[in-house]
């Protein structure tokens, strides 16, 4: 007999021992000798309804015949949910089963106001000024493939799946749109698959926030996966761009306030984004959900939404903003003096854009944008401009400031500059005013 086992039995023969050295009750026995407790037949146990209670085996016949209704009861639930088809076609490859939803766009299909197939007129130059990154000056727009996803969450991390993959690409002059539908877990490698064979070194990737989501959530997959990242020459990611023009304007730059704030569109009766995730936990666990239609067309929207802002984009960096409203003129205006000098026309495209604008703030940026050229002129007539525009001490003393840096340095109008570094003085009392003003002094007293 082993260790345990004599163990156990020693402790089995204790709780006997102890049980006979009890009495009626649980209480020991002091004679040591057990007495039966026999029920009364008229005992009730304390809680309980008087009446007579049905026999076990009639007991367990009910449970059991609840349990037998209930398994009865869903799969028909499940089936009903089944019986709606899922949208697109589903097919084998070297990979496992994927299913696939293709939709070719026309050259007139237009969305948010905009004509889709203008993507192929957008100048690299104007998506270089937009996204201010030099290297997408000879990116053919061809070439850019728009990305997006829907996934299990946005915490990110091993345990967030992508279930809707899809791309917009120019397939033979056209415009394709492409998803593919995860099914339930496991099916993943046909998805990342079938991305890889859009992607490669020539595309140019386009996302909405894909810099910090959608392509670092793709690349853990792949790395799970074992499979090969594919390489891209570029990635271009629409909200930073957005929120240099709109952050101070429309406030909201998520990806549906920037369509119904700048492009005009607002989506009617389009599925919350918080309810999306519990579409497909439904999807793997019944094999479909009502409202995955809803998903699917909700998916499509963010990319050809995508489009459509690189179309517009590209147009308003490249001519067009004229037509804008002034804040975004400015916005605009803003981001040109923000780009490289190795664009010789983003200055003349920003100038233009501020003319006749008396605002405070078109007047500084013509004066940073003559300080770009090296004309102290217009630099010291735009800031004179500027601080006769300005509403409020603390923006008067920011150009009294800047004012009076230019005309000591580089203008060398001292008297003029005495003047400036005087009047901030008067208005901050801040000792770096009066330093200013006192170096200033010593130089006109020096000749």
């Amino acid at each position: 007999m082993s260790r345990l086992s004599r163990g156990l039995s020693r402790l089995s023969a204790s709780r006997v021992a102890s049980a006979d050295a009890r009495g009626p009750g649980g209480a020991a026995d002091p004679r040591g000798a057990p007495e039966p407790v026999v029920p009364s037949a008229d005992a009730v146990p304390t809680g309980a309804p008087e009446s007579a209670e049905a026999p076990d085996d009639d007991r367990w016949a009910g449970l059991r015949s609840a349990l037998a209704g209930r398994a009865r009861r869903a799969p028909r639930a499940a089936s009903a949910v089944r019986s709606s088809p899922l949208p697109g076609e589903r097919f084998d490859t070297e990979m496992g089963p994927l299913r696939r939803i293709v939709r070719r766009f026309e050259a007139d299909a237009r969305h948010a106001g905009r004509r889709l197939h203008d993507l192929h007129q957008v100048a690299p130059a104007a998506l270089a000024r937009f996204a201010l990154d030099p290297s997408l000056a000879d990116v053919d727009p061809r070439s850019l493939v728009f990305l997006d996803t829907e996934t299990t969450g946005l915490a990110g991390g091993a345990g967030t799946v992508p279930f809707l993959v899809g791309t917009v690409r120019t397939v033979d002059g056209g415009l394709v749109l492409e998803q593919w539908l995860l099914e339930r877990y496991g099916e993943e490698a046909p998805i990342l698959d079938a991305l890889s064979s859009h992607l490669g070194p020539d595309a140019t990737l386009v996302t909405y926030n894909g810099k910090s989501f959608d392509w670092p959530l793709l690349r853990a997959r792949y790395v799970l996966h074992r499979m090969t990242l594919p390489k891209l020459r570029g990635h271009l990611d629409l909200v930073h761009g957005a929120r240099r023009l709109f952050a101070g304007h429309l406030g909201s730059v998520r990806a549906r306030d920037v369509e119904a704030g700048w492009l005009g569109h607002a989506r009617v009766g389009d599925i919350d984004g918080a309810e999306i995730p519990e579409v497909f936990f439904g999807l793997a666990r019944d094999g479909g959900h009502p409202e995955l239609e809803r998903v699917v067309h909700h998916h499509e929207l963010d990319l050809l939404g995508m489009v459509a802002m690189v179309v517009s984009f590209g147009q308003l960096f490249e001519a067009d903003a004229a037509q804008a409203e002034p804040a975004v003129r400015r916005a605009t205006a803003t981001v040109l003096t923000r780009v490289p000098r190795s664009d010789v026309h983003a200055g003349g495209l920003a100038e233009a854009l501020l003319h006749g604008d008396e605002h405070a703030s078109a007047h500084r940026l013509r004066a940073r944008l003559a300080s770009r050229r090296g004309d102290v002129v217009a630099s010291r007539q735009a800031l004179e401009a500027e601080l006769a525009a300005c509403a409020d001490e603390a923006s008067r003393a920011d150009v009294l400031e800047r004012l009076a840096k230019l005309l000591e340095h580089r203008v060398r109008d001292l008297p003029a500059a005495s003047a400036a570094a005087q009047a901030l003085v008067a208005l901050t009392g801040e000792a770096a005013a009066g330093a200013r003003l006192s170096r200033i002094r010593r130089k006109l007293d020096r000749g």
